[in-house]
């Protein structure tokens, strides 16, 4: 099946970019120049279009939002998916897409399995693969070190708490053939927590069996109140009950300043707290 997609780009390097990166599917991308070009486009009906991208070049984004909004407001782009792509991966850009209509947001430089994922999802294409499935950004994509030193600066600035919590789901019995089970049952726990908590707070897959949560305005205190959270949804949610063979999630967290003001001692002392309650499972 050929896929069309609309992009609108002033650099006109996305068409490039995402056709090299899809190379495997039939994609007909069609550079636009604004939302009034991709409305004439949609309103002609001499395509089915499945998508529209839309490149965020600068930092001052009003008006490409604003477009976007503009867009989502006709009926001829009411159904359409809209993706907005852009380097700036700031909370606050992130939020003003989902404001404005956009379906997916996918981030500068790219990872190739985030985006082949978010467009297989879009275009409603079921996912070929394991690596596919597991990349792991539902909407947001971000890389962890990165996110975490843009929230200890923004905690340290703001004067405020920041809480970093690590999951780790264990097989009490020890069972080496269970990494499959265990790696699914964390990717799912990923999409519930990203439901459940906060839109401030964010979910990092850390490893196969480990999920990392970044929780700004969290003080120590109420960190253990975001641990029990996690517990009960664990051994509460309909998805993980489903799936689960008698795991059990450890959890431990760390919180700024409370515990440190450098983020590699954070870490340390994070992967420290995870590996001594791990021990006396």
């Amino acid at each position: 099946m050929r896929y069309n997609i609309l992009c609108v780009d002033e650099l006109g390097l996305a068409r490039l970019e995402f056709a090299s990166m899809l190379k495997d599917l039939e994609l007909n991308i069609i550079d636009m120049k604004d939302e009034e070009e991709v409305i004439k486009c949609l309103q002609a009906k001499k395509m089915d279009v499945s998508a529209v991208m839309w490149v965020v070049n600068s930092s001052e984004d009003a008006e490409d939002f604003n477009s976007i909004r503009k867009l989502k407001s006709k009926e001829v782009c009411k159904s359409l998916p809209i993706v907005v792509i852009s380097k700036f991966t700031d909370k606050k850009h992130i939020i003003k897409a989902v404001e404005s209509g956009a379906a997916e947001f996918i981030a500068k430089p790219y990872d190739q399995a985030v985006v082949r994922k978010k467009i297989f999802k879009i275009l409603d294409i079921p996912v070929e693969s394991d690596k596919d499935k597991m990349a792991e950004e539902d909407f947001i994509t971000f890389n962890f070190p990165e996110m975490f030193s843009r929230e200890m600066k923004g905690a340290s600035r703001g004067g405020y708490s920041l809480t970093l919590a690590l999951v780790s789901i264990q097989d009490p019995a020890q069972d080496p053939m269970a990494y499959r089970s265990i790696s699914d049952i964390a990717y799912y726990f990923s999409k519930v927590l990203k439901i459940k908590l906060r839109e401030t707070d964010s979910v990092f897959r850390y490893r196969s069996n480990q999920l990392v949560l970044l929780l700004p305005f969290t003080a120590k205190s109420g960190a253990e109140q975001v641990e029990k959270k996690i517990e009960e949804l664990y051994y509460t949610h309909s998805v993980i009950k489903a799936k689960d063979k008698g795991y059990k999630p450890v959890i431990a967290s760390v919180t700024f300043p409370d515990d440190g003001r450098i983020k590699e001692k954070l870490l340390e002392k994070l992967e420290k707290a995870i590996s001594d309650s791990i021990n006396i499972l």
